[in-house]
């Protein structure tokens, strides 16, 4: 899959991609998988694992 700019998608779909990550990681997958299954950057996954491990899922919330 090829990777997607997540700043540029619209609040919705950052946020089901957030959640997609999280639920791929809850299965057990790798991140360098999910970044390539969900079409994210392995820093972008990174980053939302950390914060859903630190905030729960409100961290997953889009921001303004």
């Amino acid at each position: 899959m090829e990777k997607d700019d997540a700043r540029k998608l619209s609040p919705a779909e950052q946020h089901e991609r957030r959640r997609q990550v999280i639920r791929s990681h809850k299965r057990g997958r790798t991140r360098t998988q999910i970044a390539q299954e969900v079409g994210l950057s392995y820093t972008a996954v990174s980053k939302t694992i950390a914060r859903f491990e630190s905030q729960g899922l409100a961290g997953l919330a889009p921001r303004t």
